[in-house]
């Protein structure tokens, strides 16, 4: 996974591609030292009744957003070949098929 952190310095993206293919996007929450009980509470407190213990924004600087960019970039090109490479092998299964039901119908 990579990670990119927001200027504030409280909050990371990370960015994965999963190995079906699924593009993958993670925000966290941290800080420099221990996390209070009453935060760590109001943070499982928000999972239970939102889903989310954290704001689904993040401020990045423009270098971290290119970084951002060009990882998207890449994880996209790589989904484009899986997609192109899983394309070529249907169509060769589908000629294989064709060619055995003709041998058959003959």
């Amino acid at each position: 996974m990579r990670y990119f952190g927001c200027d504030c310095r409280h909050e990371v993206i990370g960015v994965e591609l999963f190995c079906d293919f699924q593009l993958y996007f993670a925000f966290y929450e941290f800080s420099g030292g221990k996390i209070p009980l009453k935060d760590r509470i109001r943070h499982a407190w928000k999972i239970l009744t939102r889903g989310v213990s954290i704001p689904n924004e993040i401020f990045l600087s423009l270098k971290e957003a290119e970084k951002l960019s060009e990882e998207i970039a890449k994880i996209v090109a790589e989904i484009a070949k899986h997609e192109q490479e899983a394309e070529q092998a249907r169509k060769k299964l589908e000629n294989l098929i064709n060619q055995d039901s003709l041998r058959i119908a003959k």
